[in-house]
Formats: C-alpha cells, structure tokens, sequence
C-alpha cells in the first residue's frame, strides 16, 4: 500500500507497541502460509504442464 504525503507513521497511532509483536508473528504465519500455497500451486501447475507436453508429444507423432 502507498501512503500520500505526509509520510504515514504507525507509530503515531500508538499501537505500535501492542502490533510489534503480535503482528509480526502473524506476518510471518500469513507468509508461510502463502509460501506453501504458491509451492502447491507451482507443483500442480508443473504437473498438468508435464500432461499437456506428453499429450502433444502423442499429437505430434
């Protein structure tokens, strides 16, 4: 996300202090999380390009 100017600082919010921790941690779940999801995606996705690959190679002949 972009801020416009003035320059965005969460710590004028005051809840810096609580969401340091805890959001970082969270953070850090949601990325590892996401990272398993894309790895998924990418096996799958190298699966059914393999199919289509041996499929046209059958095509081909």
């Amino acid at each position: 996300m972009h801020y416009q100017y003035p320059y965005y600082y969460p710590n004028h919010t005051g809840r810096t202090e609580a969401m340091s921790m805890t959001g970082m941690d969270e953070m850090k779940q949601m990325m590892m999380e996401h990272i398993k999801m894309t790895q998924q995606i990418k096996q799958k996705v190298d699966m059914i390009d393999e199919r289509l690959r041996i499929m046209e190679e059958k095509m081909m002949r």
